[in-house]
């Protein structure tokens, strides 16, 4: 279609576009006989020229997050957000794209993967061949073909993973029950409950709660025997936490014994209380500590890829 100016107009306009500054561009970079376009978004640049060059060469850069609009994204204060909603400046949960380099030859590397709060610097909306990907948990997500997965061939990764490596969505296999694509998946989406009890037991973790990041992620939270640990215990097992309980005499017979109530499950685990429960010094706790905590779990960290549905051309949000 057709500008005011004469020149073409971008078909997909958007903001922070240069369809009302390419008339100013274009003056001062003269007639190029090859331009090439490096980040081509709507193509305003390109479309907004008067003559066309000789060679001409655009692409565009968008980063490897290319999901359908209603895929869920983890922000760090640990509530999500749609893909669709994310806004530039927003901070999501990330983590290392790579392990730390190895200490010699084929030894293990340095380090490994850690979380991390990052911030988004650009968000847009484009199309890209897709597909619907169905795992064994019953987790369903519409991924460009480029998107990129951290996992493996085998289910061994569960068990710790820190051998995997990225793969592309159009790469996942999943042809018998024994060969298919297993994919990381950190934890499950979970929503805040709005309860009195759930409000109860925030208030409780967060005056005698702790979270503890080394050896192994844990919630746990020390208190007298009586009433109020026994209500702890119960509104954690009607959520379906795990919890133990470990009796502590006191040193002095003078005070009431006292027990401690932690967690199990791990990261996964530890995750889901805080964005179901949400104990807000807690939470404060883990932005300050999530710098320092591993990636990897010893267990349930791996989904397998039970169909994968071309879709072709999709509307996707590149973050």
């Amino acid at each position: 279609m057709k500008s005011l100016a004469g020149t073409l107009a971008a078909p997909f306009p958007w903001f922070g576009g240069k369809a009302l500054a390419c008339a100013e561009v274009w003056a001062a970079l003269g007639d190029p006989e090859n331009y090439v376009e490096p980040f081509a978004g709507s193509a305003a640049m390109l479309l907004g020229r008067d003559e066309p060059g000789k060679v001409e060469t655009i692409n565009d850069a968008d980063g490897f997050v290319c999901l359908a609009p209603d895929a869920r994204l983890l922000n760090a204060d640990l509530t999500w957000s749609r893909a669709g909603d994310v806004k530039m400046g927003q901070q999501l949960i990330g983590f290392d794209e790579e392990n730390g380099p190895a200490s010699s030859g084929l030894r293990a590397p340095t380090s490994y993967r850690h979380w991390r709060i990052t911030e988004v610097t650009n968000v847009r909306r484009t199309v890209k061949p897709c597909y619907r990907l169905t795992f064994d948990d019953g987790t369903v997500v519409v991924a460009s073909e480029d998107h990129l997965w951290l996992g493996g061939s085998h289910k061994s990764g569960a068990g710790g993973g820190r051998g995997w490596r990225w793969q592309r969505t159009d790469s996942l296999v999943c042809n018998r029950a024994t060969q298919r694509s297993w994919i990381l998946k950190l934890c499950e989406v979970t929503e805040q409950e709005h309860s009195y009890d759930s409000g109860w037991l925030a208030g409780f973790y967060d005056g005698e709660g702790h979270l503890r990041s080394a050896p192994g992620w844990r919630v746990g939270v020390t208190q007298k025997v009586g009433p109020e640990s026994d209500a702890a215990m119960r509104l954690l097992q009607e959520r379906g936490f795990e919890a133990r309980r470990s009796l502590r005499k006191s040193r002095s017979d003078k005070h009431l014994p006292c027990e401690h109530i932690e967690l199990n499950g791990g990261m996964r685990e530890t995750l889901r209380f805080l964005m179901q429960i949400r104990p807000e010094r807690l939470i404060r706790k883990f932005r300050e500590q999530i710098g320092s905590m591993s990636l990897y779990g010893r267990s349930h960290q791996a989904v397998g890829l039970v169909s994968k549905e071309f879709l072709g051309d999709q509307e996707v949000v590149a973050v």
